[in-house]
């Protein structure tokens, strides 16, 4: 399956995640004593992740029209599987790894077994560290990441936005 393709499943499934993801947020009822809906920032990054995917479309479609033009240019063709090795950015163990990790922090949230703190830090974490190259700097850093980052989350979603967390 060439790179090409597999971009554009994941445009297409990025696609469809918004587009349910901004109808399940159109049907968050609004509250009486929020000024603003519940539903606005599942909406936000609904509409932002579309418009993402467009534009990695756009640029699917652009790099399709540039190769066809340098067709025997390069040693590695764009559209082939020849040079992205097994630590690559599209392995497989890589793409498994995060969705059985997102699996698991919806389940902990779901089932109540850690709180979303926990739980974020957590799934940010080793989000981190499977991108990553293991060492003792990429730990230090995606432990400091993922605690800055989940905190402000939740004082930004809790303060701000004044929404109840898991």
């Amino acid at each position: 399956m060439s790179v090409r393709y597999r971009e554009s499943i994941l445009v297409a499934i990025s696609l469809v995640t918004a587009i349910l993801v901004y109808w399940s947020a159109d049907q968050i009822p609004s509250s009486l004593m929020a000024k603003i809906s519940a539903g606005l920032v599942p909406k936000m990054i609904a509409t932002s992740l579309a418009l993402i995917a467009c534009l990695h479309l756009l640029l699917i479609f652009k790099n399709r029209s540039e190769d066809a033009d340098d067709v025997g240019d390069s040693p590695v063709s764009a559209g082939s599987d020849e040079g992205i090795s097994e630590g690559g950015v599209f392995s497989l163990w890589r793409m498994v790894t995060s969705a059985v990790l997102l699996g698991l922090f919806i389940l902990c949230l779901d089932q109540e077994w850690l709180s979303f703190w926990w739980a974020g830090c957590l799934f940010t974490a080793f989000g981190i560290l499977l991108l990553s190259e293991l060492s003792v700097r990429a730990v230090l850093m995606a432990v400091t990441v993922s605690l800055v980052s989940v905190s402000l989350a939740v004082l930004l979603f809790t303060r701000v936005f004044t929404v109840i967390l898991p």
